[in-house]
Protein backbone atom coordinates (compact mmCIF):
# COMPACT_ATOMS: atom_id res chain seq x y z
CA UNK A 1 0.00 0.00 0.00
CA UNK A 2 1.38 3.54 -0.67
CA UNK A 3 1.81 5.34 2.63
CA UNK A 4 4.33 8.44 1.32
CA UNK A 5 4.01 10.53 4.48
CA UNK A 6 7.07 12.87 3.65
CA UNK A 7 7.34 16.25 2.77
CA UNK A 8 3.68 17.78 1.88
CA UNK A 9 1.95 14.58 2.16
CA UNK A 10 2.80 14.82 6.10
CA UNK A 11 -0.05 14.99 7.92
CA UNK A 12 -0.92 18.88 9.87
CA UNK A 13 -0.32 17.69 13.47
CA UNK A 14 -3.28 20.58 14.21
CA UNK A 15 -5.92 22.81 12.76
CA UNK A 16 -5.53 26.19 12.73
CA UNK A 17 -8.57 28.89 13.45
CA UNK A 18 -9.08 31.74 10.77
CA UNK A 19 -5.38 33.53 10.04
CA UNK A 20 -5.02 36.47 8.34
CA UNK A 21 -2.41 35.81 5.19
CA UNK A 22 0.64 36.97 5.80
CA UNK A 23 1.14 38.43 1.96
CA UNK A 24 -0.94 39.25 -1.75
CA UNK A 25 1.25 39.55 -4.57
CA UNK A 26 -1.23 41.28 -7.18
CA UNK A 27 -4.58 41.94 -7.25
CA UNK A 28 -7.61 39.99 -6.02
CA UNK A 29 -10.17 40.51 -8.76
CA UNK A 30 -13.76 41.77 -7.18
CA UNK A 31 -15.57 39.16 -8.42
CA UNK A 32 -13.71 36.52 -5.92
CA UNK A 33 -15.05 37.51 -3.27
CA UNK A 34 -16.46 34.17 -1.25
CA UNK A 35 -14.31 31.02 -0.23
CA UNK A 36 -12.31 28.59 -1.76
CA UNK A 37 -12.15 25.28 -0.38
CA UNK A 38 -9.82 21.95 -1.00
CA UNK A 39 -10.97 18.62 0.54
CA UNK A 40 -8.11 16.09 1.26
CA UNK A 41 -6.68 13.19 3.73
CA UNK A 42 -4.92 14.00 6.85
CA UNK A 43 -4.42 11.44 9.90
CA UNK A 44 -5.80 12.22 13.20
CA UNK A 45 -3.42 9.53 14.82
CA UNK A 46 -0.21 8.57 13.28
CA UNK A 47 -0.67 6.19 10.45
CA UNK A 48 0.30 2.29 10.92
CA UNK A 49 2.51 0.72 8.49
CA UNK A 50 -0.23 -0.28 6.25
CA UNK A 51 -1.47 3.39 5.63
CA UNK A 52 -2.99 4.66 2.49
CA UNK A 53 -2.98 7.66 1.26
CA UNK A 54 -7.29 7.47 0.88
CA UNK A 55 -8.07 6.80 3.86
CA UNK A 56 -6.77 10.06 6.13
CA UNK A 57 -9.33 11.47 7.98
CA UNK A 58 -10.97 14.58 5.87
CA UNK A 59 -9.54 18.14 6.64
CA UNK A 60 -10.47 21.02 4.96
CA UNK A 61 -8.49 24.27 3.95
CA UNK A 62 -10.41 27.32 3.15
CA UNK A 63 -9.49 30.97 2.22
CA UNK A 64 -11.94 33.49 2.89
CA UNK A 65 -11.66 36.22 0.26
CA UNK A 66 -13.05 39.87 1.37
CA UNK A 67 -12.06 43.09 -0.65
CA UNK A 68 -8.52 42.11 -1.37
CA UNK A 69 -8.20 40.50 1.84
CA UNK A 70 -7.64 36.77 2.33
CA UNK A 71 -7.63 34.77 5.68
CA UNK A 72 -7.20 30.94 6.00
CA UNK A 73 -8.14 28.27 8.36
CA UNK A 74 -8.23 24.21 8.14
CA UNK A 75 -10.72 22.48 10.23
CA UNK A 76 -11.45 18.65 10.52
CA UNK A 77 -14.60 17.45 9.52
CA UNK A 78 -16.70 16.21 12.18
CA UNK A 79 -17.25 12.64 11.12
CA UNK A 80 -18.28 10.19 13.29
CA UNK A 81 -15.18 8.23 13.05
CA UNK A 82 -13.62 11.76 13.89
CA UNK A 83 -15.56 12.23 16.97
CA UNK A 84 -15.08 8.72 18.18
CA UNK A 85 -11.16 8.66 17.59
CA UNK A 86 -10.78 11.77 19.56
CA UNK A 87 -12.21 10.50 22.57
CA UNK A 88 -10.29 7.33 22.45
CA UNK A 89 -7.16 8.87 21.54
CA UNK A 90 -6.41 6.27 19.39
CA UNK A 91 -7.80 4.53 15.93
CA UNK A 92 -10.82 2.81 16.10
CA UNK A 93 -12.26 2.25 12.56
CA UNK A 94 -10.65 0.23 9.81
CA UNK A 95 -9.49 1.85 6.77
CA UNK A 96 -10.43 0.47 4.08
CA UNK A 97 -7.43 0.62 1.37
CA UNK A 98 -4.22 0.39 3.85
CA UNK A 99 -6.00 -2.01 6.78
CA UNK A 100 -8.85 -3.81 4.99
CA UNK A 101 -6.20 -6.39 3.58
CA UNK A 102 -5.88 -10.63 4.27
CA UNK A 103 -6.74 -12.60 7.41
CA UNK A 104 -5.40 -9.42 9.62
CA UNK A 105 -7.94 -7.07 7.63
CA UNK A 106 -10.63 -9.68 8.51
CA UNK A 107 -9.97 -9.92 12.17
CA UNK A 108 -10.21 -5.63 12.05
CA UNK A 109 -14.02 -6.03 10.66
CA UNK A 110 -14.82 -8.63 13.49
CA UNK A 111 -13.49 -6.30 16.37
CA UNK A 112 -15.07 -3.26 14.90
CA UNK A 113 -18.22 -5.50 14.66
CA UNK A 114 -18.05 -6.05 18.59
CA UNK A 115 -16.84 -2.86 19.23
CA UNK A 116 -20.64 -1.45 17.67
CA UNK A 117 -22.10 -4.61 19.72
CA UNK A 118 -21.05 -3.51 22.62
CA UNK A 119 -21.55 -0.03 22.56
CA UNK A 120 -18.00 1.22 22.28
CA UNK A 121 -18.94 2.89 18.97
CA UNK A 122 -21.70 3.47 16.64
CA UNK A 123 -21.87 2.40 13.17
CA UNK A 124 -25.35 3.41 12.65
CA UNK A 125 -23.93 7.25 12.65
CA UNK A 126 -21.59 6.32 9.86
CA UNK A 127 -17.80 5.41 9.57
CA UNK A 128 -16.34 7.52 6.25
CA UNK A 129 -13.65 9.93 6.28
CA UNK A 130 -15.43 12.96 4.32
CA UNK A 131 -12.13 13.28 2.75
CA UNK A 132 -13.16 14.00 -1.14
CA UNK A 133 -15.05 16.50 -2.61
CA UNK A 134 -17.08 18.96 -1.72
CA UNK A 135 -20.22 20.65 -3.42
CA UNK A 136 -22.29 23.59 -2.48
CA UNK A 137 -26.22 22.61 -2.96
CA UNK A 138 -29.29 24.19 -1.59
CA UNK A 139 -27.81 26.90 0.10
CA UNK A 140 -25.25 24.38 2.12
CA UNK A 141 -21.86 22.74 2.03
CA UNK A 142 -21.16 19.24 1.86
CA UNK A 143 -18.02 17.60 2.37
CA UNK A 144 -18.01 13.96 0.81
CA UNK A 145 -16.53 10.53 0.56
CA UNK A 146 -17.79 7.88 -1.28
CA UNK A 147 -18.09 5.53 1.81
CA UNK A 148 -20.58 7.33 4.01
CA UNK A 149 -23.43 10.01 3.47
CA UNK A 150 -22.25 13.85 3.42
CA UNK A 151 -21.27 15.79 5.95
CA UNK A 152 -22.95 19.73 6.43
CA UNK A 153 -20.25 22.31 6.58
CA UNK A 154 -21.26 26.10 7.36
CA UNK A 155 -18.88 28.54 6.38
CA UNK A 156 -18.74 32.02 9.43
CA UNK A 157 -18.33 35.32 8.65
CA UNK A 158 -14.83 35.22 10.69
CA UNK A 159 -13.86 32.61 8.09
CA UNK A 160 -13.72 29.25 9.92
CA UNK A 161 -15.22 26.32 9.46
CA UNK A 162 -18.26 24.27 10.99
CA UNK A 163 -19.42 20.57 11.18
CA UNK A 164 -23.48 20.91 11.55
CA UNK A 165 -23.26 17.02 10.97
CA UNK A 166 -24.25 14.07 9.04
CA UNK A 167 -26.63 15.29 6.10
CA UNK A 168 -29.29 12.55 4.76
CA UNK A 169 -32.13 14.77 2.91
CA UNK A 170 -34.47 14.57 5.71
CA UNK A 171 -34.23 11.58 6.08
CA UNK A 172 -34.76 9.69 2.30
CA UNK A 173 -30.74 8.92 2.09
CA UNK A 174 -30.40 5.37 3.06
CA UNK A 175 -27.00 4.75 2.43
CA UNK A 176 -23.53 5.79 1.63
CA UNK A 177 -23.71 8.31 -1.63
CA UNK A 178 -20.67 9.21 -4.29
CA UNK A 179 -18.39 11.87 -3.66
CA UNK A 180 -19.63 12.55 -7.05
CA UNK A 181 -22.77 14.05 -7.58
CA UNK A 182 -23.73 16.31 -10.74
CA UNK A 183 -25.46 19.59 -10.40
CA UNK A 184 -27.77 20.48 -13.71
CA UNK A 185 -27.22 23.86 -14.51
CA UNK A 186 -30.62 23.91 -16.47
CA UNK A 187 -32.62 22.97 -13.32
CA UNK A 188 -30.27 23.33 -10.44
CA UNK A 189 -31.20 19.87 -9.12
CA UNK A 190 -28.54 17.27 -7.85
CA UNK A 191 -28.24 13.88 -9.46
CA UNK A 192 -25.92 10.94 -8.00
CA UNK A 193 -26.00 7.57 -6.98
CA UNK A 194 -24.69 4.92 -4.54
CA UNK A 195 -22.96 1.87 -4.39
CA UNK A 196 -22.95 -1.95 -2.17
CA UNK A 197 -20.16 -3.76 -2.67
CA UNK A 198 -21.71 -6.95 -0.95
CA UNK A 199 -25.58 -8.90 -0.20
CA UNK A 200 -27.67 -7.62 -1.73
CA UNK A 201 -25.63 -5.89 -4.62
CA UNK A 202 -26.40 -3.07 -6.24
CA UNK A 203 -26.12 0.53 -8.00
CA UNK A 204 -28.93 2.92 -7.16
CA UNK A 205 -29.01 5.96 -9.07
CA UNK A 206 -31.01 9.25 -7.77
CA UNK A 207 -31.84 12.66 -8.30
CA UNK A 208 -32.55 15.46 -5.70
CA UNK A 209 -35.04 18.16 -7.02
CA UNK A 210 -33.79 22.07 -6.43
CA UNK A 211 -35.49 22.84 -3.19
CA UNK A 212 -33.74 19.73 -1.66
CA UNK A 213 -36.06 16.86 -2.04
CA UNK A 214 -34.70 13.58 -2.73
CA UNK A 215 -36.41 11.09 -4.88
CA UNK A 216 -36.96 7.38 -4.99
CA UNK A 217 -33.39 5.41 -5.85
CA UNK A 218 -33.39 3.59 -9.37
CA UNK A 219 -31.73 0.38 -8.69
CA UNK A 220 -29.23 -0.80 -11.73
CA UNK A 221 -28.10 -4.02 -11.97
CA UNK A 222 -24.80 -4.68 -12.53
CA UNK A 223 -22.41 -7.83 -13.12
CA UNK A 224 -20.09 -7.67 -10.30
CA UNK A 225 -19.12 -5.02 -7.51
CA UNK A 226 -17.55 -2.40 -9.36
CA UNK A 227 -16.29 0.62 -7.91
CA UNK A 228 -18.16 3.06 -9.50
CA UNK A 229 -16.12 6.49 -8.35
CA UNK A 230 -18.21 8.79 -10.53
CA UNK A 231 -20.24 9.42 -13.24
CA UNK A 232 -21.45 11.94 -15.75
CA UNK A 233 -24.90 13.30 -17.22
CA UNK A 234 -26.31 15.21 -19.81
CA UNK A 235 -29.41 17.11 -21.17
CA UNK A 236 -31.60 13.81 -21.24
CA UNK A 237 -28.89 10.78 -20.19
CA UNK A 238 -27.14 9.10 -16.84
CA UNK A 239 -24.07 7.70 -17.90
CA UNK A 240 -22.32 5.26 -15.59
CA UNK A 241 -18.82 3.63 -16.17
CA UNK A 242 -18.72 -0.60 -14.60
CA UNK A 243 -14.62 -0.69 -15.28
CA UNK A 244 -11.95 -3.19 -14.28
CA UNK A 245 -11.43 -2.06 -10.33
CA UNK A 246 -13.46 -4.86 -8.05
CA UNK A 247 -14.23 -4.93 -4.47
CA UNK A 248 -14.17 -9.22 -3.92
CA UNK A 249 -14.86 -9.30 0.08
CA UNK A 250 -14.01 -13.64 -0.04
CA UNK A 251 -10.21 -12.40 -1.06
CA UNK A 252 -9.90 -11.41 2.88
CA UNK A 253 -9.85 -15.19 3.29
CA UNK A 254 -7.35 -16.19 0.24
CA UNK A 255 -4.68 -13.47 2.39
CA UNK A 256 -5.68 -11.07 -0.34
CA UNK A 257 -6.86 -7.04 -0.55
CA UNK A 258 -10.46 -7.15 -1.27
CA UNK A 259 -10.04 -4.07 -3.79
CA UNK A 260 -8.59 -5.59 -7.02
CA UNK A 261 -7.50 -4.86 -10.39
CA UNK A 262 -9.26 -7.42 -12.90
CA UNK A 263 -7.63 -6.98 -16.30
CA UNK A 264 -10.12 -9.73 -18.06
CA UNK A 265 -13.02 -8.04 -16.80
CA UNK A 266 -14.30 -5.90 -19.82
CA UNK A 267 -15.74 -2.63 -19.65
CA UNK A 268 -18.87 -1.82 -19.86
CA UNK A 269 -20.71 1.23 -20.02
CA UNK A 270 -24.66 1.82 -19.29
CA UNK A 271 -26.85 5.16 -20.47
CA UNK A 272 -29.82 5.63 -18.80
CA UNK A 273 -32.52 7.98 -19.40
CA UNK A 274 -32.19 10.93 -16.25
CA UNK A 275 -35.51 10.66 -15.30
CA UNK A 276 -36.25 7.63 -15.72
CA UNK A 277 -37.77 6.00 -12.70
CA UNK A 278 -36.66 2.30 -13.27
CA UNK A 279 -33.81 0.61 -15.30
CA UNK A 280 -36.14 -0.93 -17.93
CA UNK A 281 -35.07 1.64 -20.63
CA UNK A 282 -31.12 1.32 -19.68
CA UNK A 283 -28.61 0.78 -22.58
CA UNK A 284 -25.08 -1.04 -21.97
CA UNK A 285 -22.46 -1.00 -24.33
CA UNK A 286 -19.84 -3.42 -24.29
CA UNK A 287 -16.00 -1.99 -24.02
CA UNK A 288 -13.04 -3.41 -25.23
CA UNK A 289 -9.99 -3.77 -22.55
CA UNK A 290 -8.39 -1.21 -24.63
CA UNK A 291 -11.00 1.71 -23.32
CA UNK A 292 -9.22 1.25 -20.05
CA UNK A 293 -10.29 2.72 -16.58
CA UNK A 294 -11.81 5.54 -16.51
CA UNK A 295 -12.30 6.91 -12.79
CA UNK A 296 -13.10 10.77 -13.48
CA UNK A 297 -15.04 12.24 -16.29
CA UNK A 298 -15.13 15.93 -17.21
CA UNK A 299 -18.37 16.30 -18.57
CA UNK A 300 -20.85 14.56 -21.00
CA UNK A 301 -23.18 16.06 -23.80
CA UNK A 302 -25.33 14.78 -26.86
CA UNK A 303 -24.27 14.97 -30.59
CA UNK A 304 -27.45 13.56 -32.82
CA UNK A 305 -28.06 9.93 -31.69
CA UNK A 306 -24.53 9.82 -30.03
CA UNK A 307 -23.70 10.52 -26.09
CA UNK A 308 -19.85 11.77 -26.26
CA UNK A 309 -18.09 11.41 -22.35
CA UNK A 310 -14.87 13.15 -22.17
CA UNK A 311 -12.59 11.96 -19.00
CA UNK A 312 -9.18 10.37 -18.22
CA UNK A 313 -8.25 6.88 -18.24
CA UNK A 314 -5.73 5.87 -15.89
CA UNK A 315 -3.37 2.98 -16.83
CA UNK A 316 -1.88 0.75 -15.53
CA UNK A 317 -4.10 1.15 -12.61
CA UNK A 318 -3.00 -1.88 -10.91
CA UNK A 319 -0.30 0.06 -9.55
CA UNK A 320 -3.17 2.02 -7.55
CA UNK A 321 -2.43 0.12 -4.58
CA UNK A 322 1.19 -0.30 -4.94
CA UNK A 323 3.34 1.77 -6.74
CA UNK A 324 1.22 5.09 -7.80
CA UNK A 325 4.14 6.93 -8.69
CA UNK A 326 4.09 5.03 -12.04
CA UNK A 327 0.72 5.73 -12.99
CA UNK A 328 -0.76 7.52 -16.15
CA UNK A 329 -3.44 9.31 -17.44
CA UNK A 330 -5.04 10.18 -20.66
CA UNK A 331 -7.91 12.39 -21.86
CA UNK A 332 -9.84 10.55 -23.63
CA UNK A 333 -13.10 10.85 -25.35
CA UNK A 334 -16.02 8.49 -25.58
CA UNK A 335 -18.60 7.82 -27.92
CA UNK A 336 -21.50 5.76 -27.83
CA UNK A 337 -24.61 5.55 -30.58
CA UNK A 338 -27.71 5.00 -29.38
CA UNK A 339 -29.48 3.50 -32.21
CA UNK A 340 -26.54 1.47 -33.53
CA UNK A 341 -25.38 0.26 -29.84
CA UNK A 342 -21.68 1.01 -30.95
CA UNK A 343 -19.17 2.91 -28.85
CA UNK A 344 -15.53 3.99 -29.62
CA UNK A 345 -13.13 5.79 -27.66
CA UNK A 346 -10.67 8.65 -28.96
CA UNK A 347 -7.89 9.91 -27.16
CA UNK A 348 -7.69 13.26 -26.61
CA UNK A 349 -3.90 14.12 -25.77
CA UNK A 350 -0.42 12.73 -25.50
CA UNK A 351 0.32 14.48 -22.23
CA UNK A 352 0.12 12.73 -18.79
CA UNK A 353 -2.85 15.17 -16.99
CA UNK A 354 -5.23 14.21 -14.34
CA UNK A 355 -7.68 15.84 -12.07
CA UNK A 356 -9.90 18.30 -14.40
CA UNK A 357 -12.47 20.86 -14.05
CA UNK A 358 -14.53 22.69 -16.66
CA UNK A 359 -16.78 25.64 -16.06
CA UNK A 360 -19.29 24.38 -14.21
CA UNK A 361 -22.27 26.08 -16.38
CA UNK A 362 -21.32 23.92 -18.86
CA UNK A 363 -22.21 20.94 -17.50
CA UNK A 364 -24.18 18.49 -20.12
CA UNK A 365 -23.46 20.85 -22.53
CA UNK A 366 -20.96 20.33 -25.43
CA UNK A 367 -17.83 21.56 -23.68
CA UNK A 368 -14.30 22.67 -25.24
CA UNK A 369 -12.58 24.12 -22.54
CA UNK A 370 -10.96 21.27 -19.61
CA UNK A 371 -8.63 22.30 -17.48
CA UNK A 372 -6.68 19.93 -15.81
CA UNK A 373 -3.38 18.86 -13.37
CA UNK A 374 -0.26 17.68 -15.13
CA UNK A 375 1.60 14.86 -13.66
CA UNK A 376 5.07 15.21 -11.70
CA UNK A 377 4.26 12.22 -11.01
CA UNK A 378 0.98 10.69 -9.50
CA UNK A 379 -0.41 12.59 -7.18
CA UNK A 380 2.07 15.22 -7.47
CA UNK A 381 1.34 17.74 -9.88
CA UNK A 382 3.83 19.76 -11.81
CA UNK A 383 1.48 22.57 -13.00
CA UNK A 384 -1.55 23.12 -14.80
CA UNK A 385 -2.94 23.17 -18.08
CA UNK A 386 -5.85 24.08 -20.58
CA UNK A 387 -7.10 21.68 -23.48
CA UNK A 388 -9.36 22.72 -26.29
CA UNK A 389 -10.94 20.01 -27.35
CA UNK A 390 -12.03 21.10 -30.79
CA UNK A 391 -8.39 21.79 -31.85
CA UNK A 392 -6.76 19.48 -34.46
CA UNK A 393 -4.73 16.73 -33.07
CA UNK A 394 -1.91 14.48 -34.46
CA UNK A 395 -3.35 10.72 -35.12
CA UNK A 396 -0.15 9.23 -35.24
CA UNK A 397 0.46 10.31 -31.08
CA UNK A 398 -2.77 8.16 -30.09
CA UNK A 399 -2.17 5.35 -27.91
CA UNK A 400 1.09 6.16 -27.08
CA UNK A 401 2.64 6.80 -23.46
CA UNK A 402 4.84 9.00 -21.95
CA UNK A 403 6.89 9.67 -19.05
CA UNK A 404 4.93 12.08 -16.88
CA UNK A 405 5.13 15.71 -18.65
CA UNK A 406 8.08 16.46 -19.56
CA UNK A 407 8.52 17.91 -23.42
CA UNK A 408 4.94 16.37 -24.57
CA UNK A 409 3.21 18.97 -22.66
CA UNK A 410 4.70 21.87 -24.68
CA UNK A 411 4.38 20.04 -28.15
CA UNK A 412 0.36 19.34 -27.39
CA UNK A 413 -1.37 20.74 -30.05
CA UNK A 414 -4.54 20.98 -28.04
CA UNK A 415 -3.18 21.92 -25.04
CA UNK A 416 -3.95 25.99 -25.46
CA UNK A 417 -2.67 27.02 -21.93
CA UNK A 418 0.21 25.66 -19.91
CA UNK A 419 1.94 27.05 -16.54
CA UNK A 420 4.47 24.73 -14.62
CA UNK A 421 4.91 25.34 -10.77
CA UNK A 422 8.52 25.81 -10.37
CA UNK A 423 11.29 23.35 -9.46
CA UNK A 424 10.21 21.38 -6.52
CA UNK A 425 6.44 23.05 -6.51
CA UNK A 426 3.57 21.09 -6.62
CA UNK A 427 -0.18 21.74 -7.13
CA UNK A 428 -3.56 20.11 -6.29
CA UNK A 429 -6.66 20.25 -8.85
CA UNK A 430 -7.52 24.15 -10.64
CA UNK A 431 -11.46 25.18 -10.26
CA UNK A 432 -12.56 27.15 -12.60
CA UNK A 433 -14.67 30.22 -11.19
CA UNK A 434 -16.42 32.46 -14.10
CA UNK A 435 -15.21 36.31 -14.08
CA UNK A 436 -19.02 36.78 -13.62
CA UNK A 437 -21.45 34.23 -11.72
CA UNK A 438 -24.54 35.63 -13.41
CA UNK A 439 -23.55 35.71 -16.70
CA UNK A 440 -20.27 34.91 -18.72
CA UNK A 441 -19.84 35.35 -22.81
CA UNK A 442 -17.62 32.99 -23.26
CA UNK A 443 -16.37 29.71 -21.78
CA UNK A 444 -13.29 30.73 -20.93
CA UNK A 445 -13.74 33.86 -19.43
CA UNK A 446 -12.63 33.41 -15.70
CA UNK A 447 -10.14 32.20 -13.18
CA UNK A 448 -8.31 29.07 -12.35
CA UNK A 449 -7.66 29.24 -8.66
CA UNK A 450 -5.20 26.02 -7.27
CA UNK A 451 -3.07 25.90 -4.31
CA UNK A 452 0.80 25.11 -4.53
CA UNK A 453 3.56 23.89 -2.57
CA UNK A 454 7.27 24.73 -2.43
CA UNK A 455 9.02 21.72 -1.23
CA UNK A 456 12.37 23.84 -1.03
CA UNK A 457 10.98 26.38 1.18
CA UNK A 458 8.43 24.44 2.72
CA UNK A 459 5.78 26.75 1.82
CA UNK A 460 2.24 26.95 0.67
CA UNK A 461 0.61 29.50 -1.52
CA UNK A 462 -2.98 30.08 -3.22
CA UNK A 463 -2.38 30.82 -7.35
CA UNK A 464 -5.23 32.83 -9.26
CA UNK A 465 -4.59 32.23 -12.93
CA UNK A 466 -6.43 33.98 -16.03
CA UNK A 467 -7.89 30.57 -17.94
CA UNK A 468 -8.00 32.97 -21.07
CA UNK A 469 -4.22 33.39 -21.28
CA UNK A 470 -2.05 31.33 -23.32
CA UNK A 471 0.26 31.31 -20.11
CA UNK A 472 -2.13 31.06 -17.36
CA UNK A 473 -0.74 34.18 -16.32
CA UNK A 474 -0.98 34.20 -12.21
CA UNK A 475 -3.39 37.29 -10.89
CA UNK A 476 -2.56 37.16 -7.66
CA UNK A 477 -0.36 34.63 -5.62
CA UNK A 478 -1.82 34.48 -1.64
CA UNK A 479 0.86 33.36 0.70
CA UNK A 480 -0.63 30.58 3.09
CA UNK A 481 0.04 31.05 6.93
CA UNK A 482 0.42 27.43 7.43
CA UNK A 483 1.48 24.21 5.00
CA UNK A 484 -1.53 23.48 2.91
CA UNK A 485 -0.73 19.32 2.54
CA UNK A 486 -1.42 17.64 -0.72
CA UNK A 487 -4.67 16.64 -1.50
CA UNK A 488 -8.08 15.97 -3.51
CA UNK A 489 -11.13 18.13 -4.66
CA UNK A 490 -11.90 21.95 -4.36
CA UNK A 491 -14.75 24.07 -4.61
CA UNK A 492 -15.26 28.34 -4.74
CA UNK A 493 -18.73 29.88 -3.15
CA UNK A 494 -19.42 32.89 -3.52
CA UNK A 495 -20.61 35.75 -1.70
CA UNK A 496 -23.63 35.53 -2.70
CA UNK A 497 -24.02 32.17 -1.62
CA UNK A 498 -22.40 32.35 1.75
CA UNK A 499 -25.27 34.60 2.80
CA UNK A 500 -28.30 31.96 1.52
CA UNK A 501 -26.18 29.53 3.98
CA UNK A 502 -28.57 29.83 6.82
CA UNK A 503 -31.87 28.52 4.83
CA UNK A 504 -33.28 25.79 6.39
CA UNK A 505 -30.29 25.91 9.14
CA UNK A 506 -30.67 22.60 11.31
CA UNK A 507 -32.92 20.42 8.89
CA UNK A 508 -32.18 17.41 7.43
CA UNK A 509 -29.12 16.08 10.08
CA UNK A 510 -29.23 12.13 10.93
Amino acid sequence: MWRNLSSNFAPLSHESPPTPCPHIDGTIPPSLNGVFLRNGPNPLHPPTHNYHYFDGDGMIHAVTIHNGRAIHACRYVRTNRFIHEVVAKKPLFVRPFGELHGLQGLAKLFVLFFRHVFGIIDLSKGFGSANASLVYFNNKVLAMSEDDKPYWLHLSKDGDIHTMGRFDFNGKLQSSMSAHPKLDPTTNGMFSFACNYVIPLYLRYFRVTCKGEKLEDVSITINEPTLVHDFSITQNYAIFYEHQIMFRLHNLIKGESPIVFDSKKKPRVGILPKYDTCEANMQWFECPATFGTCMHFLNAWEEGNEVVMVGTVNRPLELLFTNVERIESRLTKFRFNIKTGEGRSEQMCHANIDMGRINDKYLGKNTRFVYLCTHGPWPKYAGVCKVDLEAPYHSHSQGQLCDHVGPNISHDPRIVGRRTFGEKCYGSEPFFVPKSLKSCSCEDEGYLMAYVHDEVHNCSKLLIMDAESPSLEIISTITMPTRVPYGFHSLFVSASQLQMQNTGMFASLS
